[in-house]
This record gives structure tokens, sequence and C-alpha cells, in this order.
């Protein structure tokens, strides 16, 4: 998969790439909350779109440890959340969404 910004490819998704990318969209649109490293594109979109606890700093166990154990402690609030984004979600990353979406930044022929 290419990433795409502005009529330029940026970079290009390995396919182990694609498939946590996937298992992000796919347990947020299945209410399922996700745990994810702090500063990547995953967390991003998280925070984008709100929910903010959910990330940690993979160099420290410590950091796992307390934000897993945070979901833990407050689940119904974050399942709460995660469900009010899943529609969203599900709505703006599907196949035909991203097909438009690199269609249209395609330079002219």
């Amino acid at each position: 998969m290419f990433l795409v910004e502005g009529n330029q490819v940026t970079g290009v998704l390995l396919r182990e790439q694609l498939l946590i990318l996937m298992t992000l969209v796919e347990s947020v649109i299945s209410g399922k909350i996700p745990v994810v490293s702090e500063n990547t594109w995953l967390s991003h979109e998280l925070e984008r779109s709100g929910i903010t606890g959910l990330s940690f700093n993979p160099d420290n166990i410590d950091s796992v440890y307390n934000t897993v154990k945070n979901v833990v402690n407050n689940y119904a609030e974050y399942r709460k959340k995660v469900l009010a984004i899943s529609g969203k979600w599900a709505q703006y990353h599907n196949s035909a969404n991203l097909v438009d979406s690199l269609l249209t930044k395609l330079p002219p022929l």
C-alpha cells in the first residue's frame, strides 16, 4: 500500500504494517479497545478521535503495565468511547473510501 500526501507518494506500507493498521481499525469497528505504542499513526488516530490513555512507551515495561491496568480499571468508560467512534471509523476506513482517496490524489494523465 502506498502512502499519499497531496499528489506525491510519501512512503510504502509493508504487508506486515498494513495488517497492523487493519487490526486497529477492525478492533475499533467491532468495539474492542486497542492498546498501542505511543507516537505512532495508531496512537495519533485514536487521539484524533478523542480517545487518549491507550498508548504506552514500548521501551518501558511499566508503561505497558500501567496502560493495560488503566484500561482494565476504566473498561466501561473506554468501551463507551470506542463504541461512540466505531460507526464513523467503519464509514471512513473501508475499501471503497481507500480507492476513492487514492484515485483523487493521482495526477491527471
